[in-house]
C-alpha cells in the first residue's frame, strides 16, 4: 500500500516537473528567463524592441538597475561641495598628476589605482601642474575627477546583489545585502574623494563575484568554468596591484582552493591525471594570471614615468640612466684627473650607498676624520680625483682608465681617503678615514708617501672584462669598477653593517684583502661628475639627446608599448625592477610607525574597528568648514559585527550537537567529514564537480522515495535515481529488477561509493540499506509528501520556486517526516530523529556564509599584528564582507522560522532601520557646513568626537 501511494504521487509529480536543465538554471538566471527557456523558440529571431521589452520584464535586471541608481545617488550627491584638497587627496591626487607630467615618484602602494586617478585627471583636463595643496584652482575640475573615482564605488552595490544570488540567498535577501552596502555611510564618504579605497573595494568585490561564480560554474574545464577562473585571477591581480592588502584576498581564495584540491583527493573517481589537471588549471588562473596583471601594471607605471625626479635618486644607477633629464646625462661623459666625483656602491646591499665624508673625528685616532657610507646625496659626497703622489694636474684631458692609479680627496675637508689599521675587532681593523698628509708630518713616525708606503693610492680595476669597454675612460653611471688599495693589497668594500654609536647609523667602509673584485658590495660607479673644463664640450650634445627623446614619442606610444612585453630582455628588466620597487614599497610601508603624540584622534586601533569606537574627522572642524566624518552606518556596522562573531560559535555548537547524536546519524560515514564538507563548500557540490554533465552542480534535493519489499529508490530533483537494497528480505540475493545501466545500485557495504555521483547522495543511499519498509508510518509519509508536492512553492510557475530549490534549502525535502530515523538497528523514535535531522539541516543551510566569514576575518585579523600607522578606512574591506554576511544571516533565519508574510515584514524592517541610520548621519556623509552642535541626537557613543573639538588638523 505504501509503495503504491508513493509511486503514484511520484509519477504525478514527475509528469509536471520540468527538465533537468530547467532545474539547474534556477541558481543562474531569473524566473522570467527560465520560463521563456522552457517554451519552444520561434523560428524567427527576436527584434530589438522585443528584446528590450523582455529585458524590462526581467526582475533581476530591474533590481540591478535600481541598485545602481541608489548607489549613484549616495556616492555622487553634492560630491563637489568642498573645493579644498581633503585628507589623502594631497598624496594620491599629486601622484595622479605625476602620470600626466611623466615625473618619476615613489610611494608605498602599487601603481594601478594611482594610474587610474591619473587617467581621471587627464579626462578632466588637468595639465599636471597643480600639486594638490590648499584650495583647488579654477583650471582643475575636481568634481569630475571625484565623480570618476566614485564610479568605481557605485559598481559595488549592484555587484553585491549578484554575489548574494551566487551564495544562494533569496531575491529579497540579495536586494537587502546590496542595500546594506549602498546605505553604509563609511563606504559612501570614503568614495567621494580622490583616494584609493574605491578601487580597492571594487576589485575586492570583483574577486568575491568571480570566485563564487567559478565555484558554481558547473562542469570542470568547460568554457564557463575557465572564464570565471581566469576572471578570478584577473580580479586578484587588480586588487593586489591597487594595495598590498589585496594579498588578503589572495589568501582567502588560496584557502578555498586548497580545500577544493583536497576534495578532489576524496572523490570516488579520483585519478592522478584529473588531480594534476585541476592543480595546473588553478595554478594558471590563480597564480600566473595575477602575476601577469601585476607586472603589466608596473609596465605602464615605468612607461608613463620616463622623466627623472627626486624619487629616482633612490633607484639604482642603471635605472636612473634610462630616465630623461637625469643628472648623469647632463655631465661630462668621461672622468679625468681633476674631476669632482661622487662614488656609489653599484651592487651594495641593502641599497645603493654613497661614500660620505664626516666632520666628526675618528674615535681611534684624533688626527683622522670619519669616512662612512650613506644612502643620500649631499655636499660631503664630493671627492676630487688626483694622480698618485702629487696634487699637480698637467693635462685637462688626462682621463682615468682601467688600471689607472688615483687618490680621492674630499672637496669639503681637503683630506684624502687613507687606509688605517688598529689592533681591534675584525670589523674595525681595516677601516678607512680622512687624513691630511700635512698634519701627519708632525708625527715622528710618519714618512713621506712613496710607491711602497702610500696608504691613499687606489688602482682602478674594471669589473666588466669586455675588451671594448676596457679601452675607454670611466663613464659616469656606466663604467663599473673596483678600488684596489695598492699598498695594502685589499679591495674597497661597502659593508652592510651599520655603525650604531659614533657612525650615526651609517654604514662602515672597509678594505678587505680576502675578497676578490666582483664580489657583492665591491663594485663602484661614478654617481656624480663635475669638470668645468670638460662640461662645455658635452652638455649641448646631451641636451640634444634629451630633446630627441622628449619629442619623438608617437601619439599612441603608451598603447604600443605593450609590444615591448614580447621582448625577453625587456621582460627580465621589468621583473627585476618590479621586484625592487615592491621591496622598497613594503619597506616604506613598514616604516610608517604611528606617532602617539600626533594625530591621536585620526589614527585608531584595530580592536576599536568592529565596534565603531573611533570614527575619524577627514578635514577641519571649524564652524564654517564643510565637515566630513568617516563614520559607518551604526545599524549595519554593529549588526554585521555581531553576526561575524556569532556565526563561528553557532557552527561549533551545531557540530557539538551533531557529534552527540552521531550514533543515530542518517549518514553512515565519518561525521567530521560530513559536517566540515557540508559547512565548508557553500552550496557547491565539489565532490561531484568532475562528474558527467548529467550530474547537477548542486546537491539536488530528494523529491520522492520509491520502495518495494527489498529496495528503496531515491528520486532527485535533477532526475537521478539512487537504488539501494534493504536488509529486510533476501539480504544476500542480488537484485536486478527494475534497473538499467544508467541507474546506480548500492550494496550493503557502507564503504562502497558509487562513482559518478556526489558523496552526499551516496551516503544517503547507503543509509537506506537498513530500512525495514514495512515499519514506515504510511499515513504520515503520505501526508508529508502530499503537503510538499501540493505546496505552491514547488510549482514551476511559482515566483518562489527558485527559493525552494536554492542551495540553502536543498536538503529540506528529505526530513524527519519522510524517514523517521535510520541506523544499523532499524527505525528509532520520531522525536530523536527529528532533532537529528534539524541539526544536519542547520549545518547544511549555513554553508553559504562561510566564504563571507572567512573573508571578513582574513581581511581583519592581520591588522592586529601590524606595527604601522592605521586608520579606520583599513577596516572597510572587512566591513563589506560583514554586511553581506548580515544579509545572509537574516535570510537564513527568516526562511527557517518565519512565515512568508513575516519574512516580508522582516525584510521591510531591516530596510527601514538601515535607511533611517543612513539618513541620520547623512549630513556628515554629504558634507555639513554649519556648527555640528546643531546636529542633535548623533552622539550614539561617548567616544565619538562629533561635537567636542578634541583635535584640529
Amino acid at each position: 500500500m505504501f509503495a503504491s501511494k508513493i509511486r503514484h504521487r511520484t509519477l504525478n509529480y514527475k509528469a509536471q516537473s520540468p527538465t533537468k536543465e530547467y532545474h539547474d538554471s534556477c541558481n543562474e538566471t531569473d524566473q522570467d528567463e527560465k520560463l521563456s527557456r522552457s517554451r519552444p523558440h520561434s523560428a524567427s529571431p527576436k527584434t530589438l524592441s522585443s528584446k528590450i521589452k523582455d529585458l524590462l520584464h526581467n526582475t533581476d535586471f530591474l533590481l540591478f538597475t535600481a541598485l545602481f541608481l541608489i548607489s549613484a545617488f549616495t556616492r555622487l550627491y553634492q560630491i563637489g561641495k568642498l573645493g579644498k584638497v581633503t585628507w589623502d587627496e594631497s598624496h594620491f591626487g599629486k601622484f595622479g598628476a605625476f602620470y600626466i607630467n611623466h615625473t618619476y615618484y615613489h610611494d608605498v602602494h602599487p601603481p594601478l589605482a594611482k594610474m587610474l586617478i591619473g587617467l581621471a585627471e587627464h579626462i578632466a583636463g588637468h595639465n599636471g601642474t597643480f600639486i594638490f595643496k590648499g584650495n583647488y584652482p579654477p583650471y582643475v575640475n575636481y568634481s569630475l575627477i571625484r565623480m570618476q573615482v566614485a564610479f568605481y564605488s557605485m559598481l559595488i552595490v549592484p555587484f553585491s546583489y549578484i554575489i548574494c544570488k551566487n551564495l544562494g540567498m533569496s531575491r529579497k535577501a540579495s536586494f537587502l545585502g546590496a542595500l546594506f552596502v549602498a546605505f553604509e555611510n563609511a563606504l559612501c564618504v570614503i568614495s567621494r574623494f580622490i583616494l584609493l579605497d574605491s578601487y580597492l573595494l571594487l576589485f575586492t568585490c570583483m574577486v568575491l563575484l568571480s570566485f563564487t561564480s567559478f565555484r558554481a560554474s558547473g562542469k570542470p574545464f568547460a568554457r564557463k568554468w575557465w572564464l570565471w577562473l581566469i576572471l578570478t585571477g584577473v580580479s586578484l591581480g587588480l586588487v593586489v596591484s591597487t594595495k598590498y592588502v589585496g594579498l588578503f584576498s589572495i589568501g582567502m581564495v588560496g584557502l578555498f582552493t586548497i580545500s577544493e584540491l583536497f576534495n578532489e583527493l576524496s572523490k570516488p573517481d579520483f585519478t592522478y591525471k584529473k588531480f594534476f589537471n585541476h592543480f595546473v588549471a588553478r595554478a594558471i588562473g590563480l597564480i600566473f594570471v595575477p602575476l601577469v596583471i601585476y607586472l603589466i601594471s608596473f609596465h605602464f607605471h615605468f612607461t608613463l614615468l620616463y622623466k627623472t625626479g627626486k624619487a629616482a635618486l633612490n633607484m639604482p644607477i642603471d635605472f636612473q640612466l634610462g630616465l630623461s633629464g637625469n643628472e648623469l646625462d647632463l655631465q661630462a661623459s668621461e672622468v679625468a684627473y681633476g674631476s669632482n666625483i661622487t662614488l656609489a656602491g653599484y651592487n651594495s646591499k641593502p641599497e645603493m650607498l654613497i661614500i660620505n665624508a664626516n666632520k666628526g673625528i675618528y674615535p681611534k685616532n684624533k688626527s683622522h676624520q670619519r669616512i662612512t657610507l650613506y644612502r643620500n646625496k649631499h655636499a660631503n659626497n664630493h671627492f676630487i680625483v688626483l694622480p698618485p703622489f702629487t696634487d699637480n694636474i698637467t693635462k685637462i684631458d688626462d682621463y682615468v682608465h682601467d688600471g689607472g692609479l688615483i687618490r680621492l680627496k674630499s672637496s669639503t675637508f681637503n683630506k684624502t681617503i687613507h687606509y688605517i689599521q688598529h689592533n681591534t675587532v675584525a670589523s674595525e681593523s681595516r677601516e678607512l678615514a680622512l687624513t691630511n698628509p700635512q698634519a701627519l708630518l708632525k708625527d715622528s713616525k710618519y714618512r713621506p708617501p712613496s710607491k711602497e708606503t702610500a696608504d691613499d693610492v687606489f688602482k682602478i680595476i674594471y669589473s666588466n672584462k669586455d675588451s671594448k669597454i676596457n679601452k675607454l675612460a670611466i663613464k659616469p653611471g656606466r663604467t663599473h669598477f673596483c678600488l684596489y688599495h695598492v699598498n695594502r693589497k685589499c679591495i674597497l668594500v661597502a659593508q652592510s653593517e651599520v655603525i650604531r654609536n659614533w657612525g650615526r647609523n651609517q654604514h662602515r667602509l672597509t678594505c678587505d684583502e680576502n675578497i676578490k673584485c666582483g664580489a657583492p658590495n665591491t663594485i663602484w660607479v661614478v654617481y656624480g661628475h663635475k669638470n668645468k673644463e670638460l662640461d662645455k664640450f658635452v652638455t649641448k650634445d646631451a641636451k640634444d639627446t634629451l630633446n630627441f627623446q622628449k619629442h619623438h614619442r608617437g601619439k599612441y606610444w603608451v598603447a604600443t608599448s605593450v609590444f615591448r612585453l614580447l621582448n625577453i630582455r625587456y621582460v627580465k628588466w621589468l621583473i627585476k625592477y618590479t621586484l625592487l620597487v615592491t621591496q622598497k614599497n613594503i619597506k616604506s610601508n613598514n616604516n610608517l610607525i604611528p606617532d602617539r603624540n600626533k594625530y591621536n584622534k585620526i589614527e585608531s586601533e584595530p580592536l576599536d574597528w568592529p565596534f565603531l569606537t573611533s570614527p575619524m574627522r577627514m578635514n577641519g572642524w571649524g564652524a564654517k568648514d564643510t565637515k566630513y566624518y568617516l563614520i559607518g552606518n551604526p545599524i549595519v556596522w554593529w549588526s554585521s559585527t555581531l553576526v561575524c562573531l556569532l556565526t563561528p560559535l553557532i557552527a561549533i555548537l551545531l557540530y557539538i550537537a551533531y557529534k552527540r547524536n552521531s550514533k543515530t546519524s542518517l549518514l553512515k560515514t565519518n561525521p567530521h567529514f560530513v559536517m566540515l564538507n557540508s559547512l565548508w563548500n557553500f552550496g557547491v557540490d565539489t565532490s561531484s564537480s568532475s562528474t558527467t554533465s548529467e550530474t547537477s552542480s548542486y546537491n539536488s534535493s530528494i523529491r520522492s522515495i520509491r520502495t518495494n519489499s527489498n529496495k528503496v529508490t531515491l528520486i532527485y530533483s535533477n532526475g537521478d535515481e539512487m537504488i539501494s537494497r534493504t536488509n529486510k528480505d533476501h539480504p544476500e540475493e542480488p537484485n536486478h529488477s527494475q534497473t538499467n545501466n544508467n541507474t546506480p545500485q548500492f550494496s550493503n557495504d557502507p564503504s562502497f561509493i558509487q562513482p559518478g555521483f556526489s558523496t552526499f547522495k551516496n551516503m544517503q543511499a547507503q543509509a537506506l540499506t537498513n530500512i525495514d519498509t514495512s515499519q514506515f508510518d504510511n499515513q504520515n509519509i503520505h501526508q508529508s509528501k502530499k503537503q510538499f508536492f501540493d505546496s505552491p512553492a514547488t510549482h514551476p510557475q511559482s515566483p518562489d520556486y527558485c527559493d525552494t530549490l536554492s542551495p540553502m534549502r536543498e536538503m529540506d525535502a528529505l526530513n524527519s517526516s519522510e524517514i523517521k530515523a535510520i541506523d544499523n538497528n532499524g527505525i528509532q523514535s520520531f522525536s530523536k530523529a527529528s532533532r537529528l535531522r534539524k541539526k544536519i539541516d542547520n549545518i547544511s543551510k549555513l554553508k553559504g556564509i562561510n566564504i563571507l566569514i572567512v573573508g571578513y576575518f582574513i581581511h581583519y585579523l592581520p591588522f592586529l599584528f601590524m606595527g604601522r600607522v592605521m586608520y579606520l578606512h583599513h577596516y572597510l574591506p572587512s566591513l563589506y564582507f560583514a554586511a553581506l554576511a548580515l544579509a545572509y544571516f537574516i535570510d537564513y533565519y527568516s526562511r527557517r522560522y518565519l512565515s512568508k508574510r513575516m519574512q516580508i515584514a522582516n525584510f521591510v524592517f531591516w530596510v527601514a532601520i538601515a535607511t533611517f541610520a543612513f539618513i541620520v548621519f547623512s549630513p556628515l556623509t554629504f558634507g555639513y557646513n554649519k556648527d555640528t552642535k546643531l546636529l542633535k541626537y548623533r552622539l550614539w557613543k561617548s567616544t565619538w568626537n562629533i561635537y567636542e573639538d578634541m583635535h584640529k588638523m
